[in-house]
């Protein structure tokens, strides 16, 4: 789809055909210095062109890649712009925020910080959700949900803590 959306010269399109092929290489890869920066890359293509939301979705992947790599400096460059974008636009955008807040302040080795800032992600996803009336858009908006419930769930794991591992599950 990028290479047909190149010929036709339709940028925008471009990164986010990119968008979608970095995304299903995320999912089948493991966190690599070539993804990181293909991450970055798209990023900074989906900003140029418009694509807001795709672009903090990139980033936040971005900086928790940098961190799984040990590359803490290069998270925070990834994740610091981002954590003030938690109370600006639409709800996947400041549910993406609050994500790269909780991976920002991990990477600062606060996990009380990292875990209020899930639950205010989710907060802002089941509040936005509450307001749909459709079964299928409740149930598209819950992929927001999806990776701040599975940090979250990971970090109550890793605590120990049978309730709020519980409370995770639900979410």
């Amino acid at each position: 789809a990028a290479a047909l959306f190149r010929e036709s010269d339709r940028a925008p399109w471009v990164a986010l055909a990119e968008h979608v092929s970095l995304t299903a290489a995320v999912r089948r890869s493991p966190p690599s210095e070539s993804l990181l920066r293909r991450a970055v890359v798209s990023a900074e293509h989906l900003t140029a062109s418009g694509w807001r939301r795709e672009a903090l979705e990139v980033r936040t992947f971005a900086g928790r890649t940098a961190l799984a790599l040990g590359l803490v400096d290069e998270a925070r460059a990834q994740l610091a712009p981002l954590a003030g974008e938690v109370g600006d636009g639409s709800a996947a955008l400041r549910a993406t925020a609050w994500l790269a807040t909780a991976t920002l302040r991990l990477a600062d080795g606060d996990r009380a910080g990292a875990k209020a800032a899930l639950s205010a992600g989710m907060t802002v996803v089941e509040e936005h959700r509450a307001t749909l009336g459709s079964t299928e858009l409740r149930a598209h908006v819950s992929i927001n949900a999806a990776e701040l419930a599975e940090l979250g769930l990971r970090l109550a794991t890793e605590d120990g803590d049978p309730l709020e591992t519980l409370a995770w599950a639900e979410r």
